[in-house]
């Protein structure tokens, strides 16, 4: 009787230990923001512009090109993002490249760019101001624009045609055929 017991009391421990440990887990996993998906469970496009200090940082260069297959730039051309998964963030896509994106640092591979009393880290996407960019899925067609530093409103409306729509031809939206 004193085996069973025992059992009995080790059994309900260990099954209690096992629920914390699963209940942890997916708190973990939910936590984390969205899972990247299978490769080739998307393809999509994103225009990006980045502008530091009033000057436009390019990602047209061979240290950038096709650094993940989910997420890349490709083809010598950083103005257009290619997206093969889903679940893909703005965050994931600058850490393939080196780099990191959040609220207050935009860090290249050179140099981190931080808030400061004049100076800012903001990510518009299709014209909107988002905070939290970093964890943000990209979508079809975004027109993304991060800007570092004292720009003002005016200033970004300016940034805001100059994001190209190179990914409506990529995604095949923005084809021209020639007659004649």
């Amino acid at each position: 009787m004193l085996f069973f017991t025992k059992f009995k009391y080790y059994h309900y421990k260990t099954r209690n230990i096992m629920k914390k440990y699963l209940i942890t887990a997916l708190l973990l996993l939910t936590a984390c923001g969205p899972q990247i998906g299978v490769l080739g469970s998307t393809h999509t496009h994103q225009d990006l512009l980045i502008m530091i200090n009033g000057e436009k940082y390019s990602l047209s260069k061979p240290q950038f090109m096709v650094k993940a297959k989910e997420v890349h730039v490709e083809s010598m051309d950083g103005d257009a993002i290619h997206v093969h998964a889903t679940g893909v963030t703005l965050g994931h896509f600058f850490k393939t490249l080196g780099m990191k994106l959040d609220d207050e640092c935009f860090k290249t591979r050179e140099v981190k760019y931080c808030s400061q009393e004049n100076k800012k880290v903001s990510v518009y996407v299709n014209g909107e101001l988002l905070p939290g960019a970093q964890d943000y899925v990209m979508q079809d067609l975004d027109k993304i624009l991060v800007v570092y530093g004292a720009e003002d409103d005016a200033q970004v409306a300016e940034y805001l045609p100059l994001v190209t729509d190179k990914a409506k031809i990529e995604s095949g939206v923005g084809k021209t055929m020639k007659l004649g």
